[in-house]
């Protein structure tokens, strides 16, 4: 048994017993969130797009790192083993972090993408708190709402008028909507057409799959094109081989991302190798090989 399962439910307990999480800042500028034993941080990943011709980071994932007693844990497994309310709170707790570590993307131009799990709204008051106090955060890290992007996960919902109020409450504070893991779990087409996001992204699973044929890659194509149609862009997730990459690119696709191209790093994240094009060129080249 790996240590995030034997330390579940040392974790959970911890948690309900540490009511207070407090925020911390290092020498290097990153701040991290911490409740006694249990530790908070935030990792990047860059999002791509093609510039003429050339991959350029386009944005960033904001991710949740979880240590307990010092030890990295999954972030999912802390979720699950987690009260509704005590999820309420990690998540509220890692959307405030992640805001607050956006000050390390220096790059406006950059988008910076954070996670919404829809599952756990439950009322449009409490909604419009936490949209007023999103947009608070955000003006204090000195950025703007047009630079975030609210992804609304795969989690089903027992109300879907609540996640309405939210997309559009949020839409109009100039944030942009994306809807997340699209092809799994409740990330359906019933959701893009009730919250007509900006953004599809993907969900990794479907798109390696999509890959493993040229009939299902086909669809995959299709799926984009009718995407586009709609004013909506779509990044493809979970590129880990160089012909990942290719098949995405050639996929008619807007955005990528994936260990193919770049893994996470913890806040304050940046990614020299890309700004000085070292790692382009190279990927470049093996592109064109294939």
């Amino acid at each position: 048994m790996n240590h995030s399962l034997r330390s579940a439910p040392l974790m959970q307990q911890h948690f309900q017993q540490s009511s207070q999480v407090n925020f911390s800042r290092g020498t290097d500028g990153a701040y991290t969130a911490s409740s006694g034993k249990l530790q908070f941080k935030t990792a990047f990943q860059p999002i791509f797009r093609t510039v003429q011709g050339q991959l350029k980071i386009a944005g960033h994932e904001a991710l949740l790192r979880v240590a307990f007693e010092g030890v990295t844990v999954s972030p999912g497994v802390l979720f699950n083993r987690l009260r509704p309310e005590d999820r309420l709170t990690v998540e509220a707790t890692s959307r405030a972090l992640h805001i607050t570590n956006s000050r390390s993307i220096k790059d406006d131009r950059n988008l910076i993408f954070i996670n919404f799990d829809p599952s756990l709204m439950s009322a449009e008051g409490s909604i419009d708190r936490l949209m007023d106090d999103i947009v608070y955060r955000v003006r204090l890290a000195g950025k703007a709402p047009r630079q975030f992007v609210c992804e609304i996960t795969e989690q089903a919902v027992t109300n879907p008028s609540v996640v309405d109020h939210f997309a559009h409450g949020m839409r109009a504070r100039g944030f942009l909507l994306a809807v997340d893991d699209y092809g799994a779990a409740a990330s359906n087409r019933l959701r893009i057409n009730r919250l007509y996001p900006d953004i599809v992204k993907f969900d990794a699973v479907t798109v390696r799959s999509a890959f493993r044929t040229p009939k299902r890659y086909a669809r995959l194509i299709d799926e984009v094109k009718r995407l586009h149609s709609r004013g909506i862009s779509v990044v493809l997730e979970g590129l880990e081989t160089i012909n990942h990459v290719d098949l995405a690119i050639r996929s008619g696709s807007d955005m990528f991302q994936g260990f193919g191209l770049a893994k996470p790093r913890i806040a304050p994240a940046s990614f020299p190798e890309w700004a000085t094009k070292s790692d382009a060129v190279e990927l470049h080249k093996q592109l064109a090989a294939i």
